[in-house]
């Protein structure tokens, strides 16, 4: 099986700023808006979007022994479909799937490597999946509003650390509401064809 694709992010030129967010601040890149430095703790209260599609790294496995495998490797699995389980120093586990999940995690995450060594042994009954989408991150006090404008679902209903597969800027997408106490805020996977039009969506209604 072959390993981890480099990530860059095809909103690459948009992009200009660094700041960190949640509670395990998680390092996010920033539109060119942000001109004058990293927006200070007011301005990311009210609201941020931001871009981690540079700096982690997501695939699948699934088939007949995914659940087995990731657990060997020390992955703790959430139990239900689409319900998410942390992973690593920064990333997730979701389960699409009875026989599938999706991970993302920080490029340099350690833990990364652990597993990439158990699926390079093209272990019977396991299928990697490439996946290339691009990670956003919507946080803060508003950033709900701006979801509603958006999406047709109110994610603010959605349990927390629940994946939600629908669409948003009628772009087909997927969007977990991190289970984040102190911040509301959405992770968004978007096709790496749309995301320029799905960023510069957001973009605009936020101003």
């Amino acid at each position: 099986m072959s390993t981890a694709i480099p990530r860059t992010s095809p909103i690459e030129h948009l992009l200009n700023g660094i700041t960190q967010v949640g509670p395990r601040q998680t390092e996010v890149r920033l539109a060119s808006p942000w001109t004058d430095g990293p927006p200070d703790n007011t301005a990311l209260q009210n609201l941020l979007l931001g871009d981690l599609s540079g700096s982690t790294t997501k695939f699948g496995v699934k088939g007949p022994r995914a659940a087995s495998f990731l657990e060997s490797q020390g992955v703790q699995l959430p139990a239900d479909i689409y319900a998410t389980a942390a992973y690593g120093v920064e990333g997730l586990v979701a389960k699409l799937a009875e026989q599938e999940y999706i991970l993302e995690t920080a490029v340099n995450d350690p833990v990364l490597e652990q597993l990439e060594s158990g699926l390079s042994e093209s272990p019977a009954g396991l299928l990697r999946v490439e996946h290339q989408e691009a990670t956003f991150l919507l946080c803060g006090r508003r950033a709900n509003e701006v979801m509603l404008q958006v999406c047709a679902l109110d994610m603010s209903q959605v349990h927390p650390g629940t994946l939600v597969l629908t669409r948003a800027a009628v772009t087909s997408c997927a969007i977990l509401r991190e289970p984040w106490p102190e911040v509301l805020a959405y992770r968004i996977w978007v096709d790496a064809s749309l995301a320029e039009y799905l960023w510069e969506t957001l973009s605009t209604i936020i101003g």
